[in-house]
């Protein structure tokens, strides 16, 4: 099996689940792979706030969630 960047999916699932969360549109997620199954990012809202984001994702199960 070919191994592709998952990186693309989940920034979009993060934008999707994000803003039915908060009701907020989200202008960019941007999420960069730290080694193995772990990400760092930020969310980007229309707004302009920009909020700091850790993830999580095996190939099956996705996890992310707001770093303070």
């Amino acid at each position: 099996s070919t191994a592709i960047n998952p990186v693309d999916k989940l920034q979009n699932i993060i934008k999707e689940q994000f803003t039915k969360q908060t009701g907020e549109a989200c202008k960019q997620v941007i999420l960069a792979n730290e080694g193995g199954n772990n990400y760092t990012g930020m969310i980007e809202t229309q707004s302009g706030k920009k909020i700091s984001i850790k993830a999580t994702y095996d190939g099956n199960n996705f996890v992310w969630k707001e770093t303070f």
